[in-house]
């Protein structure tokens, strides 16, 4: 839990991209959604509430990301005994490898941690390039980049 308190304070609270809603729902689940074993791309097509397990998944996905990036953060904080940020963030890959082609906002938050993570992390195998453009093409796709005016639709919808 302090590490997704860690990431709360020095990352969402200035950039603000994360559902956190979701995020507390994930970790009220934590023990079950960290025990799941990564999606293959044949049992995705087999898995009868298929919504269901995608949400689980990128649950999964986040959380271990959250603690890996939170890991990372309080590498250098006394008291704190350090811990391999690296491990969760493979475990993350695992979870998000069959994820990643899914067109959705999720996605494209998924997208942005992994950019956060390598900015913090420059020797992941990622390349902020590459990321940074998925993270930018599936925003267009999604139509993220418009601007709105109407209140009652940016209310509405979460895009806006």
């Amino acid at each position: 839990m302090h590490y997704i308190s860690t990431v709360y304070y020095r990352i969402q609270s200035r950039y603000g991209f994360l559902d956190w809603l979701s995020i507390q729902n994930w970790q009220f689940k934590h023990r079950y959604l960290c025990a799941l074993q990564p999606l293959s791309d044949i049992n995705i097509e087999q898995q009868d509430d298929i919504a269901r397990a995608i949400d689980e998944h990128f649950g999964a996905f986040f959380l271990w990301m959250l603690y890996g990036l939170g890991a990372k953060l309080c590498e250098n904080d006394p008291g704190i005994i350090p811990v391999s940020h690296e491990v969760y963030f493979d475990t993350a890959l695992r979870h998000f490898t069959p994820l990643s082609t899914i067109q959705s906002l999720t996605t494209v938050q998924a997208l942005l941690l992994l950019i956060v993570y390598t900015f913090r992390h420059t020797s992941s195998e990622l390349s902020l390039w590459h990321t940074g453009g998925l993270a930018i093409r599936s925003a267009i796709e999604l139509g993220l980049h418009r601007k709105i005016r109407l209140k009652d639709i940016r209310e509405s919808d979460p895009r806006a």
